[in-house]
This record gives structure tokens, sequence and C-alpha cells, in this order.
């Protein structure tokens, strides 16, 4: 029995001396981009910008692993690409919202051309808008005087 025990402890010290590693801060990123990558709505819709900081968390780890001390800069760098792919993909959702929206739109119009008898030119034939001008102040007529906070000169 001491026999057995003298051999499994080196064995049990080695496998515990041998557990990766781990950092709250990596399995955050980790979990954040596995959430994001479930998200129905943002899922796959930035898949360059996943893989790029999937990429980046595994470097943050491999660092963690080699004890490299770059492991504060990957894990600010995996960071800032699961921002990125977050951003590219609530853009994309944006996107998709405005480009549905332009369809409404247009199929309103010739609706609301009937109905209401008005004729709205298609957005193609319509005048881009122009900037207004910068506009001089109005000049006081010449009979009021103009109020200042300054004294009146003197007069000669």
């Amino acid at each position: 029995m001491r026999r057995l025990a003298a051999i499994l402890l080196p064995l049990l010290l080695a496998a515990c001396a041998s557990a990766p590693r781990t950092s709250p801060e990596l399995e955050a990123l980790r979990a954040e981009l596995e959430q994001l990558e479930r998200d129905p709505q943002l899922g796959g819709l930035a898949p360059v910008a996943m893989v790029e900081a999937d990429r980046a968390i595994d470097a943050a780890a491999a660092s963690l692993a080699a004890g490299d001390g770059e492991l504060e800069q990957k894990l600010y760098l995996a960071g800032s690409r699961l921002k990125i792919a977050r951003a590219q993909a609530q853009r994309r959702v944006v996107e998709n919202r405005i480009r549905a929206l332009t369809l409404v739109q247009e199929r309103a119009v010739p609706v609301l051309q009937e109905v209401e008898g008005i004729a709205i030119p298609p957005p193609e034939l319509r005048p881009e808008p122009v900037p207004p001008a910068a506009e001089a102040p109005p000049e006081l007529p010449p009979e009021l005087p103009r109020k200042s906070a300054l004294p009146a000169p003197p007069a000669e």
C-alpha cells in the first residue's frame, strides 16, 4: 500500500503542476466571444473580425502558458479585436435596417402618389439638398443708433 502511495503521489503532483493556467480576464474574453457568436442578431455578421478576435484570444492564452510577460498587451489587443467585431456586426445590423426601410419607402411612394394625387419624383431625380449659406448679420437701419457697451467717443 505504501508502495502504491509512493508511486501515485509524484504522479498526482505532476498532474497538478501541469494543469493549464488561466486568467479571469482571458476567460471573460472567451465568454464574450462565445456570446457574440451565439447572438441571433449579431452572430454571423462580422465573421472575419470574429476570427481575428479568436486568434487574439488564443495568442493571449499562449502568452499566459509561456509566461512571456506579454499577457497584458495581448489581453488588451484581444479585447480591442472583440470590440471591433461587435461594432462591425452592429453596423451591419443598422445597414440592413436602412436597406429594409429604403425598400419600404420606395414601395410606399407610388401608393402615396395614387392616394394623395401628388407627384413625388423618384430618389434619383430629386435634387441634392443645398446646405444653408452663411448669412451675414442684418444691418441696422441708419436712423437707429447702435447700442454699445463702450462709452461714446468724445465729440470733436
